[in-house]
């Protein structure tokens, strides 16, 4: 019988480290032993939304999606989230509106604002309601990274 070579394993001692999915490389180093970090993601895109939710997911995190502002704030009501993303232009309850009720329901929570717009309509208009601004197109990693750091001054400043 063939041996599935499409499985990864983690790295055997001095030997040659094998690639590992996000997921594999996540539980190798020991994220599934931590508390479980829930994320809300907001976008009235189902393709990005479904994009940062398996990424999140495939990563260890419990992660919500909603479609628009208002499901956002719904889901937000409900029960607490360690992070938010968010899409900025959004029928009826855009990005900003957002950020700005959940900052004033808790304002510990971190919100990062997901948008297509340039720079120039963005930067300078945070309100004070947003911890990170990124841009479309993003890469998976780069908001991976934004998200750890934001969760690691939030514990931090506890």
């Amino acid at each position: 019988m063939e041996e599935n070579r499409s499985r990864r394993k983690p790295p055997q001692q001095g030997g040659e480290r094998e690639l590992l999915t996000p997921a594999e490389d996540a539980r190798f180093l020991g994220r599934k032993n931590e508390i479980m970090k829930k994320i809300l993601v907001v976008d009235d895109e189902e393709h990005i939304r479904d994009v940062l939710c398996q990424f999140f997911s495939s990563l260890g995190y419990l992660v919500a999606a909603a479609g628009s502002g208002q499901e956002g704030l719904n889901l937000f009501l409900q029960t607490t989230y360690d992070l938010v993303l968010t899409d900025l232009d959004m029928p009826g309850m855009d990005g900003w509106s957002l950020a700005a009720r959940i900052k004033n329901l808790i304002p510990d929570t971190p919100v990062i604002l997901i948008t297509g717009a340039s720079e120039d309509a963005v930067i300078g208009k945070t309100q004070g309601c947003v911890d990170s601004v990124m841009f479309k197109p993003f890469i998976l990693n780069d908001v991976l990274k934004t998200a750890e750091k934001i969760l690691e001054k939030k514990i931090i400043g506890h």
